[in-house]
């Protein structure tokens, strides 16, 4: 008869847990990074000069627009010319700051003007009173490159 040899047992499965540890932390910090990049560039693009957060692209540009006081039907045309600095100036000598806030620009002359307008990609339209409560009607159009 013959001796019939016995194996050992097969080792125990590995332990994969250190593994999966590993590619977890690695995971959880590439995860981090795209957060802290997505945030970074929603605070920087999404709410400055009206970003994409904040309604609509950039005022920044020329701008040909009619103006009507009154909203009679008397208009009268110009150009903005709005700046990066908050600073714009019209083709009649004026000029002013600016803001932009949730899809309104405002054009804040400093007499007391201030065209008020939603805009709307290439386009913008809204109103306008003086310093002394004369009220009117104006809409733009952002001349292309």
């Amino acid at each position: 008869m013959e001796a019939q040899s016995v194996l050992p047992p097969p080792p125990p499965p590995k332990d994969n847990k250190k593994a999966w540890t590993i590619v977890g932390i690695i995971g959880g910090v590439l995860a981090c990074c795209l957060c802290i990049a997505l945030v970074a560039a929603i605070l920087y693009f999404g709410f400055r000069d009206g970003g994409f957060l904040a309604g609509g692209g950039s005022a920044v540009g020329t701008w040909n627009f009619s103006y009507d006081w009154n909203c009679d039907g008397d208009s009268r045309t110009g150009t903005f010319y709005i700046y990066d600095d908050r600073t714009f100036s019209d083709s009649q000598g004026g000029s002013g700051s600016w803001a932009y806030t949730s899809g309104e620009l405002n054009l804040i002359y400093p007499g007391g003007t201030t065209y008020t307008g939603r805009l709307n990609g290439n386009t913008i339209s809204g109103t306008m009173v003086d310093a002394d409560g004369d009220e009117g009607c104006w809409e733009g159009t952002r001349e292309l490159p």
